[in-house]
């Protein structure tokens, strides 16, 4: 159990960085991000089917 709470800080903060690199290229405007990045990485959160895990995604 600890184990995989320890996962899922690592992911939050795994994502949580890439999230901010992506919102960081000069290539990567908001209506970019809406239409390409948002449904792309909302794909990946929905296909993961841990629900926890999820949830920390979506924080």
């Amino acid at each position: 159990l600890q184990r995989r709470e320890q996962e899922r800080r690592e992911l939050r903060i795994l994502v949580g960085t890439n999230l901010v690199r992506l919102s960081e290229l000069e290539c990567v405007n908001v209506e970019r991000y809406k239409t390409i990045v948002l449904p792309k990485i909302m794909e990946q959160v929905v296909s993961c089917r841990d629900p926890i895990a999820q949830e920390y995604l979506m924080e």
